[in-house]
């Protein structure tokens, strides 16, 4: 079941992505990584915060690369059909001009990312949200306000940490796939490339995928 969820995952990818025969699987629900590396490393948050917002800034806060400006530019353009929370000051930016303690408030945020479903393989961390209902929340007193940009974020600054090469693969599960795929946190990932349209599944996916219909 977990070669058929993580197969089908690569599918939208090109060139396609496939699994090698006999390539581990593990499988992790309801995972907080960068508490998880922090507890192996016997390391305390607070001596973390300075690398972590380092690696944050290195990835999402570069010269050719913002993410915040990413994100006030979805804003203009796409608020009226995807309506945004909009943003403090503070959010998406590490930076030391802000006042003391908001380094802090980021890592605070990458130990406190909750993923309900993971897979991992040597090559690939897939990281998988599941929602019915509920949207997606966006906490503006963060400094990563939102949800699945949170995830992404706090995914991709764990695999630099560790010093690992891993392809993150974002998907979300949920009742209703065509309401899901109207949210502005799926449409913002998508528009970035981060999540691929075909990885927005039903939970009648998974059961298929898991009993080998599909």
């Amino acid at each position: 079941a977990r070669k058929a969820l993580a197969n089908r995952l690569l599918v939208p990818y090109k060139p396609r992505l496939n699994l090698k025969n006999g390539e581990e699987i593990e499988l992790e629900l309801f995972w907080k990584g960068m508490r998880d590396h922090a507890k192996q490393k016997g390391s305390r948050r607070k001596d973390l915060s300075d690398d972590l917002a380092r690696n944050y800034n290195s990835l999402f806060r570069r010269d050719d690369f913002n993410l915040r400006w990413e994100v006030e530019n979805f804003i203009r353009e796409y608020a009226s059909r995807y309506p945004f929370h909009d943003l403090e000051e503070w959010n998406y930016d590490a930076s030391r001009k802000w006042p003391a303690g908001y380094s802090d408030k980021l890592t605070n945020n990458l130990f406190n990312t909750e993923i309900d479903i993971v897979l991992k393989t040597p090559e690939h961390l897939f990281i998988g949200e599941a929602k019915d209902e509920s949207d997606f929340d966006a906490k503006s007193e963060y400094v990563l306000v939102h949800q699945l940009i949170r995830e992404y974020v706090m995914a991709k600054v764990l695999i630099a940490v560790k010093g690992e090469v891993l392809k993150v693969v974002p998907f979300a599960v949920g009742t209703k796939v065509c309401s899901l795929r109207k949210i502005s946190q799926v449409n913002f990932m998508e528009q970035r490339g981060w999540l691929e349209k075909d990885n927005i599944l039903s939970w009648t996916k998974i059961s298929e995928l898991a009993k080998g219909d599909s």
